[in-house]
């Protein structure tokens, strides 16, 4: 990403004709030595676990739109009540990733948490900045001794959960919204279990 950067700048300067020099021509990006799923760790079952006991009704709304939603934080934030049906058990994300949409459905532990979330169903679901609730995340996770690892890794959580209970990556890539099945692969990494059961018995 950096090398990448100082091959644009130079590439500008010499189109300004400041300067003749291409002194990065040569040089080859350093290959990324983490593979991609490593970068993407979610939380333990016991983890998500831990952290929905210990928070509030708002926050654990929050927490199961990104958990069992597969929401990205930005589109849980963003989230409108006009948008969730919860007798059907389904949502609508209006401006997700690339300004896309999709529709989202969620099981009895989601609809419940929405449900019982205090104040008049109108509006934003949970709302709120960012980095509020990036905040209030870091103070959860201190109180409930999980390591943390921001939203995006409760994404990540949902991803692993439905491909260790059997789904498909294309169930899995439409869930989450992701514009390829590559994407989703990555998930499978994490999502071993049904691999074990299958080989314990050889």
């Amino acid at each position: 990403m950096q090398l990448a950067g100082v091959r644009l700048l130079y590439r500008a300067l010499r189109w300004a004709v400041a300067t003749a020099a291409s002194p990065f021509g040569d040089v080859r990006a350093v290959r990324e030595k983490t593979a991609p799923w490593d970068k993407r760790t979610p939380y333990s079952e016991a983890e998500v676990t831990a952290l929905l006991a210990g928070a509030d009704s708002r926050m654990r709304g929050l927490l199961l739109l990104c958990a069992h939603g597969g929401l990205r934080i930005s589109e849980a934030l963003t989230l409108q009540w006009t948008d969730v049906q919860l007798a059907g058990q389904e949502l609508r994300v209006v401006q997700g990733k690339g300004g896309k949409q999709r529709r989202v459905v969620f099981g009895q532990t989601l609809g419940r948490a929405l449900g019982e979330l205090p104040g008049e169903r109108r509006g934003h679901v949970v709302g709120g900045s960012y980095p509020a609730a990036v905040e209030r995340l870091r103070r959860l996770c201190g109180r409930t001794e999980v390591p943390y690892r921001g939203y995006h890794a409760l994404r990540h959580y949902a991803g692993t959960r439905l491909l260790a209970e059997g789904a498909t990556l294309d169930d899995v890539a439409r869930h989450l919204g992701h514009a390829t099945i590559e994407t989703t692969r990555i998930y499978a990494k994490w999502s071993d279990a049904g691999l074990r059961r299958r080989v314990s018995g050889w």
